[in-house]
């Protein structure tokens, strides 16, 4: 998030609170499988979601600092296909 919150200062990005994190389990002591695993159950669409979001946006980039398997932003990108977005592009600072 607060990769986020530059983003918008910096350039004016707008920024979208569109989903929540579910649990609080860290990835980092998983393995692929385990990451996979454990993210499918980590995010949801943000509670407020219907009311702050009448039109789904038809295009979406997800960020995120750390990216090593992936799992987080498929999660992610899977949760916001079924509520309607209909292309999602990601975008990570670092791939270890």
């Amino acid at each position: 998030q607060e990769l986020c919150r530059f983003l918008h200062k910096r350039h004016g990005l707008r920024v979208l609170d569109m989903l929540q994190r579910k649990t609080i389990a860290q990835q980092k002591h998983h393995n692929r499988a385990g990451r996979h695993i454990l993210a499918e159950q980590s995010y949801s669409l943000a509670e407020n979601f219907a009311r702050t979001f009448p039109v789904v946006p038809p295009q979406i980039i997800l960020i995120d600092d750390v990216s090593t398997t992936g799992a987080t932003l498929d999660s992610c990108a899977h949760v916001l296909r079924t509520a309607g977005v209909q292309h999602v592009y990601a975008l990570t600072l670092f791939y270890v």
